[in-house]
Formats: C-alpha cells, structure tokens, sequence
C-alpha cells in the first residue's frame, strides 16, 4: 500500500529523474549542434589583437570544434560527463532508494538525499563548465564584432 507520507518524496524524485533526463538531452544535442555549426563560422585563421600587442597569435579556428578542438575536455567531462550524465545517475539511483515514512510521520533520511546534493552538485559543476565553453566560444570570433 502507498503511504500518503511518502508522496513527496515520490514527488521530489520523479521530477529530478525528468529534469536530468532533460538535461543530459538537451546538453548533448547543444554539443552536437555546435558541431554541425563550425563550419559556418568565418575562417579568420590566425589574429593578433591589436589592444595587446605582447601576446601571441591566436588560431581563432582551433577553439571552435567541441569534440577534438581545445574545448573538447571541458566540454566531455566537465559539460557531458559531469553536467548531464551524473545528474542522471544520480537521479536514477535517488528514485531507486527513495526514503520510508518513520512511524511519527516523518520521512527518514536516507540515501535519497545524498544523490539529490551529488546531482545538484554535478549540474552546478556542469553549468559553470557550460559557461567557460560559452565563453571561450564568443572569445575566439570577438573579432568578428
């Protein structure tokens, strides 16, 4: 029989599954997009920024690709791995534990828990890798402006 008290928890569960499956979907296809769009960016090769005269040429090209460019660990662990597919194994391990109602009504603390903050922690990791990619992305055409 399903306990009323538990709902919640149920609850809490079942939309953290859907959210990470959403994300890791959603972060993949954004890569692979990324992928298929390189070459229409404008092919500028190598670029010396005239407000820093000091620093070296820069191949604005080689930044682009996500896959195998300089981006690609970043966005393979930082983004794929840790932003999209531990949230989702989290989500799938907190749904499998769930937590029991105590006999005072309460929910007890149970594993649950614990993957909820590893996926919370692993989205946030995952978000900011997102940003340094967004990042270094618009750094390498900031020229193009």
């Amino acid at each position: 029989m399903l306990d009323w008290r538990s709902l919640p928890v149920r609850l809490a569960a079942t939309v953290a599954l859907i959210g990470a499956a959403v994300n890791a979907v959603t972060t993949i296809v954004y890569a692979v997009t990324l992928q298929f769009l390189e070459g229409s960016f404008t092919t500028v090769g190598y670029y010396s920024d005239p407000t820093m005269p000091t620093a070296p040429l820069v191949d604005v090209t080689a930044v682009g690709n996500v896959f195998t460019g300089e981006l690609a660990p970043l966005m393979w662990i930082g983004v794929i791995l840790v932003g999209a597919v531990v949230p989702l194994i989290a989500a799938l391990l907190e749904k499998r534990s769930g937590a029991t109602p105590a006999a005072d009504g309460t929910a007890v603390a149970s594993r649950a828990e614990l993957w909820m903050a590893v996926a919370v922690i692993a989205a946030v990791i995952g978000a900011i890798c997102m940003r340094v990619v967004f990042y270094e992305l618009g750094a390498s055409v900031f020229m193009l402006y």
